[in-house]
Parts: structure tokens; sequence; C-alpha cells
């Protein structure tokens, strides 16, 4: 006779702190680590379903200068990309789009120091 036990392992959501939870929860969309000092950007997001995000990084002149496409999964979750961009200031237009609604989040601006 063949046993078989199954065993449940969770999807862990990123540990967050309470006033980053209420800051996701109003705002859907924090940039952390502003201004960016690691060439390292971190993206969070609450969506209350799984989604596709699609990030554009414009310079001050208004000009694309990298594009993002990422999939994130009902919750809090934390994007993270390399970027090798020159000092600067950027502006972050983040559209959330799911099975049922796209969303276009508020502009966000990004900094950028290189050490």
């Amino acid at each position: 006779t063949l046993t078989m036990t199954l065993t449940a392992t969770p999807t862990q959501q990123p540990q967050i702190a309470n006033s980053l939870k209420q800051r996701l929860l109003s705002e859907r969309i924090v940039v952390l680590n502003n201004p960016i000092k690691d060439g390292v950007l971190r993206i969070a997001f609450y969506n209350e379903d799984d989604a596709i995000v699609f990030i554009s990084l414009y310079n001050i002149s208004g000009e694309l200068v990298m594009n993002l496409n990422k999939n994130i999964t009902a919750g809090f979750s934390v994007i993270q990309e390399k970027i090798s961009k020159t000092t600067g200031v950027y502006i972050l237009r983040t559209v959330i789009k799911t099975n049922t609604e796209k969303i276009e989040l508020p502009l966000k601006k990004v900094g950028i120091i290189k050490k």
C-alpha cells in the first residue's frame, strides 16, 4: 500500500513595518531607499489580485530611460531591479494590470546618487 503525506508550504509575504503597510494600503506603491545610493531600485506594492506591473522610468527631461514588466502576487510585493542611471532626479510611472482592471498609480519622484 502506498501512503502519501501532503505538506503545505505557504508563500512568504515580505515582512513590513506597520507604517509602511499603512502607506501601501493608501498609496499602493512606495519607492524604498529613496534616493537610491546602492544602484538597486526597490519598489513596494500592495494589490488585492495577482497582476502585471508595468514600470517606466523617465529622466527630468521626460525621456524614457527604462521599462520594466513584472508579475506580482496578491498582497504585499517588493520588486528589486539593478539600475545604472547617472545621478539625478527621475520620474516613475507605474501601471498595474489585473484580469479585470488597469490602474495608473500616481507618479513618483526617484533620486539616484552615484558614489
